[in-house]
């Protein structure tokens, strides 16, 4: 504890030392050893607690400083843009490819010679890109690609930054630029499920010819939250070429999209599709069998019946529900018995609640009528509870 003032000998200038520090190294010195340790872990702590303070105080300083010059920037880069590009005298008249766009305005009114000030430049473009369509986009992404900034964009998908990538595939697929290939499979392969997600919907936008390319290379799990943003890009991209997505039942061996093909299947209704999900009915998986299951109810196949009413007996009781169900789509009235014997004598009031749902979407009034009649009242409950519109589940 003795070499504590002698460290501090050699870090405080001699003439602080010799005034202010000196005169109480004999009290310390004379202190029980625990009491000196007690003060120097005291003193460490204040400085630290000195040192935090200083350190923030900085950062804030230097954050409200960026924001200032970030949005001192961005007002004179958007009144730019209105000026030179939104209002520019020719937008009315002349195609959009003969205008002469004054990229070298830009670059002496603005200066475009540090990244921050392209980033936020690349920023504004985006949200204006973003909410205009017609002439107006198609002259920011070519003033976008005029001053180099696709550039930065591209280099950001070099980055070893996660995030830096995600926003690198954001502005070039807003801008609808190409992307190397072998680098977009590559991210679309990403451990980062973040960056992975991302990456699959900007290839889905940007790819020209095979825009569900990486499906054949996808491996790791498809989540249900990543399901609904793949098909939230898939149904809202316009003038996406969509393939027939039977051919990943047959060969991928991916559970979960299988699953996810089986969506797609029925939201873009491809009929021709049903024989390969009829072959899902034998699959291992009784998730993948209910999901058929499903989407053959969807796709008001027909020629399923046969083999769902077959298979019905051997199936855990939720796929016998998904069955139920199907045949309430399906509604062809060639298994109005069976539907009517499995109400009657199922004691699951799952299996019990679906087939009296599938009775009444077949809409045959008198077989209804006779089940209120004479069906036991535990069943008419159920038959009662399904008539009733306001109710949903």
């Amino acid at each position: 504890m003795v070499d504590f003032f002698d460290v501090l000998q050699h870090i405080i200038p001699y003439p602080f030392w010799a005034r202010y520090m000196a005169p109480y190294q004999s009290w310390f010195e004379a202190q029980p050893p625990f009491i000196r340790f007690a003060l120097v872990v005291s003193i460490l702590a204040i400085l630290a607690i000195l040192f935090m303070y200083a350190l923030l105080t900085i950062t804030r300083l230097r954050y409200q400083w960026k924001q200032h010059r970030d949005n001192s920037f961005r007002q004179k880069a958007e009144a730019l843009i209105i000026e030179e590009v939104m209002l520019h005298p020719d937008i009315e008249t002349v195609p959009p490819e003969q205008i002469t766009l004054p990229d070298g305005t830009f670059s002496a009114t603005l200066g475009l010679r540090r990244r921050w000030q392209k980033q936020v430049l690349i920023d504004v473009m985006m949200y204006y890109h973003k909410n205009f369509a017609g002439k107006t986009a198609q002259l920011l992404r070519r003033l976008y690609i005029q001053l180099r900034l696709d550039k930065l964009s591209y280099r950001k998908l070099r980055s070893w930054r996660w995030n830096r990538k995600i926003q690198g595939l954001h502005e070039l697929a807003e801008m609808q630029l190409q992307v190397p290939e072998v680098t977009m499979l590559e991210l679309t392969t990403s451990r980062n499920r973040v960056l992975r997600m991302e990456a699959q919907a900007a290839y889905i936008r940007l790819s020209k010819n095979e825009p569900f390319k990486f499906f054949d290379h996808l491996t790791g799990r498809l989540l249900p939250w990543e399901q609904l943003f793949l098909f939230e890009v898939i149904t809202h991209t316009q003038g996406l070429t969509i393939p027939s997505f039977s051919r990943w039942l047959h060969y991928s061996e991916n559970t979960d999209l299988k699953l996810f093909c089986l969506k797609l299947i029925v939201h873009f209704n491809q009929f021709n599709a049903i024989p390969a999900v009829m072959k899902l009915l034998e699959h291992r998986d009784a998730q993948i069998r209910a999901a058929a299951i499903e989407a053959l109810g969807q796709l008001d196949a027909v020629d399923a019946e046969d083999q769902l009413v077959q298979l019905y007996v051997d199936q855990p009781v939720f796929c016998q529900v998904a069955i139920l169900r199907a045949l309430g789509h399906i509604r062809s009235g060639r298994y109005l018995d069976f539907l009517r014997e499995e109400f009657l004598r199922s004691q699951d009031y799952a299996v019990r609640k679906e087939a009296a749902r599938a009775i009444i979407a077949h809409g045959d009034e008198s077989l209804v009528q006779t089940l209120l009649q004479h069906a036991p009242e535990e069943r008419k409950r159920t038959l009662e509870h399904c008539l009733d519109p306001l109710i949903k589940s």
